[in-house]
């Protein structure tokens, strides 16, 4: 069958999709993968066909409205706000790169960004899926990911789903159904829009996360499906001869990295990181990524890189501080080592609530909160307390007994391949 998986964000929003396509390129069917150009190198790296989606996160994020949006951290109006802002421009281009993408396709899969994907497989009349890293059904068991994790009862929680689909579409309604009938010839979505037609329709829906971390709520509609995480391993990654010998040159370190996250002030970041080290006594693997960090100047005991698998680097790890993206929490979470989470913003809250009541690291430190002296408390809490040492292990055995993507062609195969 000729599958399009068209996915839109940052690499941790893409990564995973590369990996459910080359499981089923592996199965025997024919997958195109389409999304920015910053990807196509990780794209092709799989052996996959690339077609472009316009529209470069890495701008976006380190414009100056970018930082504004990632500061916005808690507060679900500033994160609605800020992403319609940043990307009405964009709909558009991303809705005709879709489309073009997806001229031959007998099965369209796409993230809840190119949610126009599904408008295109109606007017093309084969079947859809969409495929998310977070949950993407109304539920009583916890509130929307881009809402605080509060507890306030079920109503709450199931209002918070509703209001997120809302907040997304009335300001893009009418610049869809305008797409809609124009451009595919199709009727206007009503006022509630898309997703609750598609939840109506009990349509299928693939969730790449594990249910060790999300068990699956038991008001959720039969559509969905909890699959486990799509990891993208590199088994034949070859570390610098550098990176090896700082690994091998005294005790585990500990890993920093805020992965697609920009920061306006990276010198100070820096000397915030490299004085909790010191504070904690730890060494330290630095991250650079999108963020810019600085390279100079600084300590023996912390080693600096631009890009390292995570399923190599992170289970020789004390412990893992990162920015609670849905993709690196994932890939803490199987190599078993405590996380120390700094949110920025969005569904990264949600998944510092879910370490947190796994037991799996210290109590999260707001990316507007944090400093030298709280993150090496969180630091020391992570390395002495056994419990969350030992939690975080059980939990990464579980997780790595899973497999996401296998579970995910089996249920595309049951219903739709």
């Amino acid at each position: 069958m000729r599958i399009v998986i068209a996915c839109v964000g940052s690499r941790g929003d893409v990564q995973p999709y590369v990996a459910l396509a080359a499981g089923l390129r592996k199965a025997g069917h024919e997958v195109c993968i389409a999304t920015h150009m910053n990807f196509e190198n990780l794209v092709r790296s799989q052996n996959l066909p690339f077609t472009l989606i316009r529209g470069n996160v890495h701008e976006i994020l380190h414009s100056e409205a970018g930082h504004d949006w990632l500061g916005s951290g808690k507060s679900p109006i500033k994160f609605f706000t800020g992403i319609i802002r940043l990307t009405s421009n964009f709909f558009e281009l991303i809705a005709k790169d879709v489309q073009e993408a997806c001229r031959n396709a007998e099965l369209i899969i796409y993230s809840p960004l190119a949610l126009c994907a599904d408008s295109i497989a109606e007017k093309m009349n084969v079947p859809s899926c969409i495929a998310a890293l977070q949950p993407v059904s109304p539920t009583r068991s916890f509130a929307s990911p881009m809402f605080p994790q509060v507890k306030l009862g079920g109503i709450y929680n199931l209002l918070t789903h509703y209001a997120s689909r809302q907040f997304i579409w009335q300001p893009f309604r009418t610049e869809f159904n305008r797409w809609r009938k124009e451009d595919l010839h199709l009727p206007p979505y009503g006022f509630w829009g898309p997703l609750v037609k598609m939840q109506k329709k009990n349509a299928l829906a693939l969730c790449g996360f594990s249910s060790h971390v999300v068990p699956k709520p038991k008001d959720w509609r039969t559509g969905c499906h909890i699959t486990g995480y799509w990891f993208l391993d590199q088994p034949n990654y070859a570390p610098p001869a550098e990176l090896l010998d700082f690994l091998r040159s005294g005790t585990p370190p500990v890993y920093i990295g805020f992965g697609s996250m920009s920061e306006k002030d990276p010198q100070g970041t820096l000397e915030i990181f490299v004085k909790a080290l010191q504070l904690s006594k730890q060494r330290g693997i630095l991250l650079t990524g999108w963020a810019n960090l600085p390279r100079k100047n600084l300590p023996d005991e912390v080693f600096v890189v631009d890009s390292v698998p995570h399923d190599w680097l992170f289970p020789k790890m004390r412990a893992v501080i990162h920015h609670a993206g849905a993709g690196t929490t994932a890939a803490v979470l199987r190599a078993g080592v405590p996380n120390i989470a700094i949110p920025f913003f969005g569904d990264q809250n949600f998944w510092t609530s879910r370490v947190v009541s796994l037991n799996v690291g210290p109590q999260p430190i707001p990316r507007k909160s944090l400093t030298a002296e709280n993150l090496a408390d969180a630091i020391q809490k992570a390395i002495q307390d056994q419990q969350i040492r030992k939690t975080a292990e059980q939990i990464g055995q579980k997780i790595r007994a899973e497999n996401g993507v296998s579970k995910a062609i089996e249920v595309l195969e049951s219903n739709v391949l």
